[in-house]
């Protein structure tokens, strides 16, 4: 699979991803709206749940900017020709590199002292909400890898 076909297929994976996790926040949200204002009892993990998928939805779009060089920094620069693509793109996967290795190392060493402790209402472990850096950090790991491999053979064309 080349490439642009793994970016394409990121990218709908997240799109999809990400609509499940709206819907279930909002249905969440308006379940401990309604039950809070009309039952007068509300869903106290649910606030919890919330929380931590957003995070999650957080990194995935971080994620999804990355792979789409939805960056503002480069742009400029990267479109004035073929050469300054390139160049664009392997500072831009180094850096990304870079930036995963220490969000991994770092996120996994702070989950691992405080991910064992559970949340007050639901009782997940907090790891589920820490674990969305570690896991965004080895995903720009391997999004910065395709980035300076992709920088050295791309002819120039875009394909998105």
């Amino acid at each position: 699979m080349g490439y642009e076909k793994w970016c394409r297929a990121a990218l709908k994976f997240q799109t999809a991803t990400l609509t499940i996790c709206g819907t279930i926040l909002v249905t969440l949200l308006t379940a401990n709206g309604l039950g809070r204002y009309i039952l007068h009892r509300g869903l106290s993990w649910s606030d919890e749940v919330v929380r931590i998928m957003f995070v999650w939805g957080c990194f995935i779009g971080m994620t999804s900017a990355f792979i789409t060089d939805g960056h503002i920094g480069f742009d400029t620069f990267a479109k004035l020709n073929t050469t300054t693509l390139k160049i664009s793109r392997f500072i831009n996967g180094t850096c990304l590199v870079a930036i995963g290795v220490a969000v991994a190392v770092y996120g996994t060493q702070f989950t691992a002292r405080m991910g064992k402790f559970p949340l007050p209402a639901s009782h997940i472990p907090i790891g589920y909400l820490y674990s969305a850096g570690v896991v965004a950090g080895v995903i720009w790991i391997i999004i910065g890898i395709g980035k300076i491999i992709y920088s050295f053979k791309a002819n120039g064309k875009e394909e998105r």
